[in-house]
């Protein structure tokens, strides 16, 4: 029982971690897309 309870803990542990890093880079994407979204309304204001 007690072996199951710790797999159980190391597993919601290691999912934990994962969803922090999707989030990291969800973040990062986020911020590049910001970037990139400023950059093509640059581009589209010059044939304006």
């Amino acid at each position: 029982m007690a072996d199951e309870i710790s797999r159980s803990i190391v597993n919601v542990r290691d999912v934990s971690e994962q969803t922090a890093e999707a989030s990291e880079e969800t973040a990062a994407s986020s911020v590049e897309l910001a970037r990139l979204g400023g950059q093509l309304q640059t581009m589209v204001s010059h044939f304006r």
